[in-house]
């Protein structure tokens, strides 16, 4: 089975809080499931890097959506692509918020699980690979 994946950037309009992100995730979550969409998406310092995967129809119809939501501008695509297994298989869709009040030892463990995580990827395509490096530009901010 051929899948679709595409990773993107942007900038949040507002100052986003996390009861505000909870509901956007609720939402993404039932759709994300309704429509077999698998993906991570990361938030931290008013900026958003996202990866999904799924139909191709389904994931393009979806970043269309994502063009034209005011929450956020600056919509950057990093990249997109087939491939043909998922990554994020078992995530309908993960999330991961930073707090700038976080101790530096807190955030530094964080970056060091990440940079294991997006090394030691077992399937990693270059989507998956501009993603982890977005979130490693935006952690180091």
């Amino acid at each position: 089975m051929v899948l679709f994946e595409l990773s993107y950037s942007s900038i949040s309009s507002t100052e986003t809080d996390g009861g505000r992100i909870t509901d956007i995730l609720e939402v993404s979550r039932a759709y994300n499931a309704e429509n077999d969409i698998s993906g991570c998406l990361f938030y931290h310092n008013n900026q958003y890097t996202q990866i999904l995967e799924g139909d191709k129809g389904v994931i393009q119809e979806l970043y269309s959506r994502i063009l034209r939501d005011k929450r956020h501008y600056n919509v950057k695509l990093l990249y997109e692509g087939e491939k043909d297994e998922r990554i994020f298989e078992s995530w309908s869709m993960a999330f991961l918020e930073l707090h700038s009040e976080q101790s530096v030892i807190d955030i530094k463990l964080f970056e060091e699980n990440l940079y294991f995580f997006s090394e030691f990827t077992e399937q990693s395509t270059l989507a998956v690979n501009l993603f982890w490096e977005k979130v490693r530009q935006i952690i180091k901010k």
